[in-house]
């Protein structure tokens, strides 16, 4: 995924503006293994590949010099492509039970349509930085399909999102820009998922990064603070793993 967001000043209005934009591509390949009640082994195979596109508008309401909120709209369209094929695999001793695979494709488009409400907090204690965020977000999803009727569907979700960062200088400079550190713990949470459709509906994400404070502002059009690198742990009662990252802001 590649995005960017920017917040612009409106003149002579007590409000700032806000736009961003996004672009983004994945690919989930996954293998699931099971038997039947004879005890046959079967496994399915999917492959799914996904594209997107998103843009958001909205307004800037600072409350304070730390504190600011940020209403916005957002508007995405996603496309969906997966193809999957399902083995009935050779059993010693039962031919009668072996099948050739079935295969089958389809594709999906939807569109999601959301309001977000985000709260910004920004606070300098000497040279450590504190950075927290709380996203709440409300969306309608309409998604259609030729090949699969199960894949016409419509609804309502909403998710919130917590996100929190420390971070102080490192004793290192390149050229002349400082080095920070920073420790991170964020939570996100499908507020009204069935855990069934993804196995989990909740998860936090803890880790630590390292990045180089740049602060330019190139073409006199945008600013770049820094470039970094993250790692960390996702943990929850239904999921766990690790996340690595390249980040940019």
């Amino acid at each position: 995924a590649l995005g960017f967001s920017a917040e612009y000043t409106i003149r002579e209005r007590v409000v700032d503006g806000y736009w961003g934009a996004s672009i983004a591509s994945g690919d989930l390949d996954e293998t699931i293994s099971f038997q039947t009640g004879e005890g046959a082994p079967v496994s399915v195979e999917l492959d799914r590949k996904v594209s997107a596109l998103q843009g958001s508008a909205g307004l800037v309401f600072p409350l304070d010099r730390h504190l600011r909120l940020r209403p916005y709209l957002t508007l995405n369209a996603s496309r969906i492509d997966a193809e999957g094929i399902l083995a009935l695999k050779p059993q010693e001793g039962r031919p009668e039970l072996e099948l050739p695979p079935l295969y089958s494709s389809w594709r999906a488009d939807a569109l999601t349509t959301s309001a977000t409400l985000e709260g910004l907090y920004d606070r300098w204690w000497g040279s450590g930085r504190l950075e927290l965020e709380a996203l709440y977000t409300l969306s309608y999803t309409d998604s259609d399909s030729d090949d699969n009727a199960l894949l016409d569907s419509h609804g309502w979700h909403d998710t919130l999102v917590l996100r929190s960062r420390w971070s102080k200088p490192l004793p290192i400079q390149t050229p002349g820009a400082p080095w920070r550190w920073s420790l991170y713990l964020n939570h996100v949470n499908i507020l009204n998922q069935e855990k069934q459709a993804l196995g989990f509906s909740y998860y936090f994400d803890v880790g630590a990064a390292v990045s180089y404070e740049i602060n330019i502002k190139a073409l006199d059009w945008f600013g770049l603070r820094y470039l970094g690198f993250r790692a960390g742990a996702i943990l929850g009662a239904d999921v766990d793993g690790y996340s690595l990252g390249l980040t940019f802001r």
